[in-house]
C-alpha cells in the first residue's frame, strides 16, 4: 500500500529544503535579536548564522552570544552598523548598503531585513578585495593620468574604430589642434593631414594606429609628416609605438 503524504512529510521536506539552502548558500547569513536601552540600539545576539558567515568573517562559535562579545569594541567603533540594523529592527523597512566595519578591517555589502519585531536578518558579501582592487585602479588611472599631463611626447587615445577618445596637451601643440577638434574622429578621416616621409599621401588604413588596431600587434618607428594649422606647416612626427589595448 502507497505511503500517503501528510501535511507532517511536507512540513518535513520544506524544513530540509530550507535547512540546504541556509547551509549552501554562497551569501554569509545571520538572524539576530537586537538589544535596546531607551529605545537606542545597545547590542545585538546572533540567534543562527550559516557556514558562509563563517568562511567570510572567521568567527566561529558564536550562536547565542551578543556582537559585542564576539568582536570586542564594535560598539563604539561601528556605531552607524548597530543604528542601521536597530532602525531595520525597530521599523522593519529592509535596508542595502556597502560599509566599512573597522572592528573586522573588512568592506562589506550587506541587505538587512526584519522578520519579527526586534530581529533583523543580514545577508552579505566581503567585498573588501573588490575595494582594494578599485582603489588601486582608481590610483593607477591617476598616476597615468598626471604622467600623459606633463610628459612631453604626444598621446593619443583611439577606440576599437579607429577614432579618437582622448590626447594628452603634447600631442595637441604637436598636431595643432585642440583634444576638442579631434575627439570622435578617426585616422581614416584626417588621412589628407598627413604624408609619408617621402611626402607622398598616406592613406588612412595604412596610418599606425589603424595597423596596430587592426593586427592587434604593436608598430612602432614609423615617421610621419603631419600638417599642423597652428603653425601652418608640416611637422615631422616619430611613432615610437603603438599598441592594441582591446
Amino acid at each position: 500500500m502507497a505511503h500517503q503524504i501528510t501535511s507532517d512529510d511536507i512540513s518535513k521536506q520544506n524544513d530540509e529544503l530550507y535547512r540546504s539552502l541556509f547551509d549552501n548558500m554562497l551569501n554569509g547569513f545571520a538572524y539576530c535579536q537586537m538589544l535596546y536601552e531607551d529605545g537606542k540600539p545597545q547590542d545585538f545576539i546572533y540567534l543562527a548564522v550559516n557556514a558562509a558567515f563563517v568562511s567570510q568573517t572567521g568567527l566561529t562559535d558564536i550562536t547565542g552570544k551578543r556582537a559585542t562579545e564576539v568582536i570586542p569594541g564594535i560598539r563604539e567603533s561601528d556605531p552607524a552598523l548597530f543604528e542601521i540594523y536597530g532602525r531595520v529592527a525597530m521599523n522593519g523597512r529592509p535596508e542595502k548598503f556597502e560599509m566599512f566595519v573597522e572592528a573586522l578591517q573588512m568592506w562589506f555589502l550587506i541587505s538587512v531585513y526584519c522578520p519579527a519585531t526586534e530581529h533583523f536578518v543580514a545577508v552579505f558579501d566581503v567585498i573588501t578585495e573588490q575595494k582594494r582592487a578599485v582603489d588601486s585602479l582608481r590610483a593607477s588611472e591617476q598616476r597615468h593620468r598626471m604622467l600623459s599631463e606633463i610628459m612631453l611626447h604626444g598621446l593619443v587615445y583611439q577606440d576599437a574604430n579607429g577614432e579618437i577618445i582622448s590626447m594628452n596637451p603634447a600631442a595637441e601643440r604637436i598636431l595643432g589642434m585642440s583634444r576638442d577638434e579631434y575627439i570622435g574622429r578617426s585616422s581614416v578621416e584626417v588621412e589628407n593631414l598627413t604624408v609619408r616621409e617621402n611626402g607622398k599621401p598616406f592613406p588612412g588604413m595604412e596610418h599606425p594606429a589603424m595597423v596596430a588596431l587592426t593586427t592587434g600587434l604593436p608598430v612602432s618607428a614609423v615617421v610621419m609628416g603631419v600638417y599642423n594649422p597652428r603653425l601652418s606647416e608640416w611637422v615631422r612626427v616619430q611613432h615610437s609605438k603603438y599598441i592594441y589595448l582591446y
